[in-house]
């Protein structure tokens, strides 16, 4: 799974493929999470981002295909 993490102004603070598991995304996700939200445009398959974010706390906008 492919993450890039941006602030508000746009810069990029995380861009890299990750392994596509429910700890490496909160590891990576972890610094940000004061004022994350999450957009994910994926297959349905990905049902378990929206599932592992709702159940985190986690704002999330996801896109099937």
């Amino acid at each position: 799974m492919y993450v890039c993490i941006l602030d508000a102004a746009g810069q990029v603070l995380v861009h890299q493929n990750l392994p596509a598991k429910p700890e490496a995304f909160l590891d990576a996700v972890a610094p940000y999470r004061d004022d994350l939200v999450v957009a994910c445009e994926c297959i349905y398959t990905w049902y378990w981002l929206a599932d592992l974010c709702a159940r985190e706390g986690i704002r999330s906008a996801m896109h099937g295909s």
